[in-house]
């Protein structure tokens, strides 16, 4: 009976390990969530309609729906995202994607995020396709994506929480 006991309370330790462990993993590690309001850099409303879509509307009223889809590069706080044009709801797409996708590096503030543009699908664009080959190949991806925020500030797009 107290090897029943044992090895029922080695079991249920171990159980109890693997599901704390999994509850950890899980859950975006992105700065945003569903029903986050942000006003970027150009005063456009962006609204978090799901975990991997965002409708903005910009310029003269223009609307459009983005799918956005953190990718497997991230590091601390850094994550790279995929963003491409869903749907066109009014005049033209308020951030000129235009049927591509591009990349963009994403960081948490304070008041929101900040993102950085890191290149497109497009063959001729061929900036993303270095930074993704990099990205492979390194054992420290925070610190390579650190480097390339930094780098890109030019293009910095700040967000910030309105809700």
């Amino acid at each position: 009976m107290f090897k029943r006991f044992k090895f029922l309370s080695v079991v249920s330790a171990l159980f109890i390990s693997i599901t704390v462990l999994l509850a950890g993993c899980g859950g975006s590690s992105a700065p945003y969530k569903k029903d986050d309001i942000y006003k970027d850099s150009n005063d456009y409303f962006v609204t978090v309609t799901a975990e991997n879509e965002w409708k903005v509307k910009g310029y003269q009223g223009y609307e459009a729906i983005y799918k956005v889809e953190p990718m497997e590069y991230k590091g601390g706080s850094y994550l790279v995202v995929a963003m491409s044009v869903k749907e066109k709801i009014k005049g033209n797409d308020p951030w000129l994607i235009f049927g591509g996708t591009q990349y963009y590096i994403i960081a948490p503030t304070e008041k929101g995020f900040n993102s950085v543009y890191m290149g497109s699908a497009n063959s001729k664009d061929t900036k993303w396709e270095k930074l993704k080959s990099e990205l492979e190949k390194t054992s420290d991806q925070e610190e390579l994506l650190k480097k390339e925020f930094e780098n890109n500030k030019k293009t910095l797009k700040k967000f910030e929480k309105t809700n």
